[in-house]
């Protein structure tokens, strides 16, 4: 409720469930969330996130190695390849 000149009564009209940085944080959370879910349930994006990473290691290979490899076998990977150049890599 708010008072307005002379005290009066002014109505609140203006009702905002979400502000704009609670608009931004929830279109990045769910951005975030589809993007793992891309990545979890399509081989092909995580054969093309690895081949980003290592650039010089045959595509061929990669994708032996999503196919024959888990989940989390191919995280472990992606973070070596973010941790270790990709000569030594290869």
């Amino acid at each position: 409720m708010m008072y307005g000149m002379s005290a009066h009564v002014v109505a609140d009209t203006d009702i905002r469930f979400f502000g704009p940085h609670e608009k931004l944080s929830i279109s990045l959370i769910s951005f975030f969330y589809c993007f793992r879910l891309i990545i979890i349930a399509s081989p092909r994006m995580r054969v093309y996130l690895l081949r980003m990473r290592f650039r010089l290691v045959r595509k061929e290979a990669l994708s032996i190695l999503v196919k024959e490899s888990k989940m989390g076998d191919w995280f472990l990977f992606y973070m070596l390849g973010v941790n270790v150049d990709s000569i030594i890599f290869r």
